[in-house]
């Protein structure tokens, strides 16, 4: 299930029409989309009964806890609700075979929200058809969607299409910040908000900043890659820094170029990125030949070594480094 569709869904099983699952595994990279899904099983729960009936339980609790309050009657109110937040990890033999007893008879009362960043859990949603809410960072249509419900809210204000694509790239489809940067947007604009009022006011991702440093310097775009450096130097980033991102990025551009005929699905885990940052990878780096790439990385790893070394200064070395990269 995806993140968009499980306010649906809950309302379809709240009113009746579906059923409720015993255990709902929210994950995925979007940390705001984790939290806003766990505020919807919240709201499940009547307002003035919920400190009855919602566990908050940490998996360093173990499952038995969690089980405990599961076995629980809800007070007051047809439901309980027990969210585990924070799954870090695989589930150890004790608490995945407490997990497993409770799914062969669930409290038919109450739901439990297993809540990961990663795919820990997996195996076990997999084998036991747990029901997954998938709550990876979203495209741009689905992106728009919740955009468009943040703008309706007064003072209404709509979005060029242009501008909303501005707005997801220099966020890098983060919605914490996306939700953050309307709510500026809406106070700055006064009806419509255009892509000028994006480039004023939304300060890009350090890791979009670097896709499009890379991306200024491999079409010679001298003047446009010195304002990028002057961005990360206004946000705090040191030259050496800046240095070792650069290393990382012509590093994980070279292996792309590479691997350039592998599925994005066998290459991002391997560069340990996401499928979207392996997009801004490439398109990068078919700009360059291997050969480039490899000078490239070979430069910026001595360029690490002189400045460690102390006989280069970060502040200077950093300027040279673009000018070089210019020129390979």
């Amino acid at each position: 299930m995806k993140y968009l569709e499980l306010e649906k869904h809950l309302s379809s099983a709240l009113h009746g029409k579906e059923s409720f699952h015993p255990v709902y595994v929210v994950g995925g990279l979007d940390a705001y989309l984790r939290q806003s899904a766990v505020a919807m099983f919240k709201s499940l729960l009547m307002p003035e009964y919920a400190d009855f009936n919602l566990s908050m339980i940490s998996i360093g609790q173990g499952m038995s806890t969690a089980l405990d309050a599961l076995t629980l009657y809800p007070v007051f109110d047809d439901r309980k609700v027990v969210v585990v937040p924070d799954i870090c990890d695989k589930l150890n033999d004790q608490d995945k075979n407490i997990l497993v007893s409770y799914l062969k008879d669930p409290n038919p009362t109450a739901i439990l929200v297993l809540v990961e960043e990663g795919k820990h859990l997996s195996d076990i949603v997999k084998e036991h058809r747990l029901q997954y809410v998938d709550c990876d960072k979203l495209d741009e249509n689905s992106i728009g969607i919740l955009v468009d419900k943040i703008l309706a809210e007064p003072p209404r204000r709509s979005i060029e299409p242009r501008a909303l694509h501005a707005l997801v790239e220099k966020t890098l489809n983060d919605m914490s910040r996306i939700v953050c940067e309307v709510t500026k947007l809406k106070a700055y604009s006064s009806g419509t908000i255009t892509t000028a009022d994006v480039e004023v006011l939304v300060t890009p991702d350090l890791e979009f900043a670097l896709y499009e440093l890379t991306s200024a310097v491999s079409e010679k775009q001298a003047e446009k890659a010195l304002e990028i450096i002057d961005v990360f130097f206004k946000q705090g980033v040191k030259g050496y820094t800046l240095i070792n991102m650069l290393y990382n990025q012509y590093r994980k551009m070279l292996h792309a170029e590479l691997h350039k005929t592998d599925d994005a699905e066998v290459l991002a885990p391997m560069l340990e990125i996401s499928s979207k940052q392996l997009y801004h990878v490439r398109r990068v780096s078919k700009n360059y030949t291997q050969m480039r790439l490899k000078q490239a990385v070979d430069y910026l790893h001595n360029l690490q070594h002189a400045i460690l070394s102390g006989k280069r200064l970060e502040n200077t070395a950093i300027h040279d480094a673009i000018l070089t990269l210019l020129n390979i």
